[in-house]
């Protein structure tokens, strides 16, 4: 079985910790040779009686995961010379 290279994965949300956290698994995935994993969590429509409104309010939450992750994913690519694994979930972020 083919050994694979660890993966850092980093929350990305809006504390202070995250930088630091993304700052910590560059570091430690350049001096291994693994790579960093992103995972952005989008909250969950409310309006689930209202799809129209609830799609709507999922194809913004989207945009905007994706808008983040652009940022920080530069930021890997620059720290670590690779491109970082991107994963956004919607849900509970404990859960996800």
């Amino acid at each position: 079985m083919a050994k694979k290279d660890p993966l850092f994965l980093v929350v990305v949300d809006d504390s202070e910790e995250m930088h630091q956290a993304l700052r910590f698994a560059c570091g430690r995935a350049s001096a291994v040779g693994g790579k960093v994993g992103l995972m952005y969590c989008i909250a969950p429509a409310e309006f689930e009686y209202w799809a129209g409104v609830g799609e709507l309010m999922r194809a913004e939450a989207r945009e905007e995961a994706e808008n983040n992750m652009a940022i920080h994913a530069d930021y890997v690519r620059d720290l670590t010379g690779k491109m970082p694994v991107l994963y956004v979930r919607e849900g509970d972020a404990r859960e996800e």
